[in-house]
C-alpha cells in the first residue's frame, strides 16, 4: 500500500502513525505543513515532503501549497490520501481532489476553528463531504464531523491508542525526581500545551489552595515549542504575584519519547481542563500510568471516557476552587485515589491498546482501496 499523509510532523500523533505504517513494510510519504523537527520524522524508509521548504510567506503559502499539493499528489498516485487535521492539512486534501480521501479531525480544528469565520466553517464543510472515510477519536467529534457534511455510514470512533509496552506504572518515582529536580511533595502534573485555550492560569490560581492544605506540593507544567512566550511569562507572573513561584516547574522541549513517559510517571495528579477537546492522548497515557486524572465536567469527549469519582474526577475548568478541592480530594482519600487509579487502567487497556488499533486502521485502509 502507498500511503500519503498530509499532517503537522512535530507530534507524536504523526510520528506514532507514520511509524507504524512504515514498520508494516507500506511506501509512506508524509506531505508536511510545517519545517519537521528531525526527532519527529526520523524514520527510516519514511519520504518526507515539505511545503514549508517552498514558501513559508503567510497567506500566499497556502495558494502555493496547494498547488505543489495537487501535482505531488497527481505524480505519487498512492493508495490512500490521509489528512490528519480539517483545517490546513483538510484543506490541501480537498484541493488535491483526489481519492480516496480519508479525513481525521484531532479536536479543535472542528471544535473551535470552523466557528472562527464563514470561509473557515465553508471550508469544513467542503473537507467533510469530500471525504470517502472520516476517522475521528470520540463519537462526539463523529456526529460534530457529520453535521459538517460528512457521511454518516463512512465516519467512524477510531484511536490513537496508547503504546502499553511504553506507558505503564512506576511503583518509585525517586530518581525520577530527583532527575527533574522535583523536591518532596505530591507532585500534579499539567501535561498540555501552554496555551490560553487550555487554562493553565486556572491550575496557577488553585495552588494557594492546594499549599494551604498540602504545603510542600509541586506542580510541573510541560512545555512546547509551540507555546507562545507572552502567554508563559503571564503564567510565570500569575505564580510569582500569588506567591507560589517555588511550586511552579515549568519543564522544557522533552526531546525524548521516554521522558514523556516519565513525566507522566512522576505525577501523583494530572489535570487536563482545556476549553473544548477530543480524547487527548495525555489523559490516556496518564491513564496507563495509573496516574488520577482532573478535566472539565463541560466536554462530551471526556465524558465518553470518564465517570465521574469511578475513574477520575470532572470539574468546572473555570473555578480553581473546583480544581483545587479536587486536587486536595485525591490526595486525603486513600480507597478514591486507589480505585481510580485501577479503573483508569482498566479502561485504557480494554480501550486503547495502540497496536490494537492500529491494526483495524490498517484494516480500514486496505477495505477502502478496495471499495
Amino acid at each position: 500500500m502507498k500511503l500519503c499523509v498530509i499532517a503537522y510532523p512535530n507530534s507524536y500523533h504523526t510520528y506514532r502513525w507514520l511509524r507504524y505504517f512504515v514498520n508494516r513494510g507500506h511506501e509512506v510519504h508524509l506531505i508536511a505543513d510545517r519545517h519537521p523537527q528531525r526527532e519527529f520524522v526520523n524514520i527510516p524508509n519514511l519520504t518526507v515532503h515539505n511545503l514549508a521548504a517552498i514558501t513559508n510567506i503567510p497567506k500566499a503559502r497556502y495558494v502555493i501549497w496547494s498547488l505543489a499539493v495537487c501535482r505531488l499528489v497527481r505524480r505519487l498516485q498512492p493508495d490512500i490520501l490521509h489528512a490528519h487535521q480539517v483545517a490546513l492539512a483538510g484543506w490541501l486534501g480537498w484541493v488535491a481532489n483526489y481519492h480516496p480521501f480519508v479525513v481525521m479531525p484531532w479536536g479543535s480544528d472542528l471544535y473551535q476553528y470552523p466557528q472562527r469565520s464563514r470561509i473557515a466553517r465553508f471550508l469544513a464543510t467542503r473537507v467533510l463531504r469530500a471525504a470517502d472515510l472520516v476517522m475521528a477519536d470520540s463519537q462526539n467529534l463523529v456526529n460534530l464531523a457529520v453535521k459538517f457534511g460528512a457521511d454518516p455510514a463512512r465516519s467512524h470512533v477510531v484511536q490513537f491508542g496508547v503504546d502499553l509496552q511504553t506507558f505503564f506504572p512506576l511503583d518509585n518515582a525517586t530518581e525520577l525526581r530527583k532527575r527533574f529536580g522535583i523536591n518532596c511533595g505530591p507532585v500534579i502534573f499539567s501535561p498540555r500545551a501552554l496555551m490560553p485555550f487550555y487554562r493553565h492560569d486556572v491550575l496557577i490560581k488553585a495552588i494557594p489552595i492546594v499549599r494551604h492544605r498540602f504545603p510542600e506540593a509541586q506542580f510541573v507544567f510541560r512545555t512546547y515549542i509551540v507555546d507562545p512566550p507572552d502567554y508563559v511569562d503571564q503564567l510565570k507572573t500569575l505564580a510569582q504575584n500569588l506567591g507560589v513561584a517555588d511550586a511552579v516547574h515549568f519543564v522544557g522541549r522533552i526531546s525524548r519519547y521516554e521522558d514523556i513517559v516519565n513525566l507522566h510517571r512522576l505525577a501523583d495528579v494530572t489535570v487536563s481542563i482545556p476549553i473544548s477537546d477530543g480524547t487527548p492522548m495525555s489523559v490516556l497515557e496518564a491513564f496507563a500510568c495509573a496516574v488520577p486524572v482532573i478535566t472539565d465536567k463541560n466536554l462530551p469527549s471526556l465524558r465518553e471516557w470518564i465517570t465521574d469519582g469511578d475513574n477520575g474526577l470532572l470539574v468546572d475548568g473555570n473555578s480553581p476552587e473546583a480544581v483545587a478541592q479536587a486536587i486536595i480530594r485525591l490526595l486525603t482519600d486513600d480507597r478514591l485515589y486507589n480505585q481510580i487509579r485501577q479503573r483508569g487502567l482498566q479502561v485504557v487497556r480494554e480501550r486503547a491498546d495502540h497496536t490494537v488499533w492500529m491494526r483495524q486502521i490498517e484494516s480500514m485502509y486496505l477495505e477502502l482501496i478496495q471499495r
